[in-house]
């Protein structure tokens, strides 16, 4: 089985959508966060006046913001390893089209359109979601197209 089939991707070398650098840089945030946050309920213990609470509070807001960054870039990198993947499972199907059957022969519906009795999508033969499903060609009306497979 290829890396393509096993849910490897060039960008990443494995299963998961995340580098190895992308998880190092999550570790390294949100470490800077939680130390920031050590540090300021430490230096905050021993203040009495809210005047001098004011800093470390601030350096706590600093911490959670450093930590956050840090969560946030990490979610958003592998939301955009998924959708290169994506972007690379669509773009294998070819985009042969038929004519429709009927009167209207200027409609033009793409090869190989097929629907599941009960479901409310139309989709490619090969898409994820019908495999191993009793499957029957497509007609138009049939139904909205498929997100995943996008016909």
């Amino acid at each position: 089985m290829s890396a393509e089939r096993a849910g490897a991707s060039p960008q990443s070398g494995g299963p998961w959508p995340w580098r190895d650098a992308d998880l190092l840089w999550w570790c390294a945030m949100s470490g800077v966060g939680l130390i920031a946050l050590g540090v300021s309920w430490y230096g905050i213990s021993g203040m009495a006046t809210p005047a001098g609470q004011a800093l470390w509070i601030n350096v706590a807001v600093a911490g959670i913001a450093v930590s956050a960054l840090g969560n946030a870039v990490w979610l958003l990198r592998g939301r955009r390893a998924i959708g290169l993947r994506r972007i690379g499972l669509v773009a294998m199907r070819p985009p042969a089209e038929v004519p429709a059957a009927g009167p209207q022969q200027t409609v033009m519906m793409p090869a190989g359109l097929v629907r599941v009795a009960g479901m409310a999508r139309v989709h490619w033969a090969d898409c994820p979601l019908v495999a191993g499903k009793r499957v029957t060609a497509a007609v138009l009306g049939d139904g909205e197209p498929c997100g995943v497979c996008a016909p």
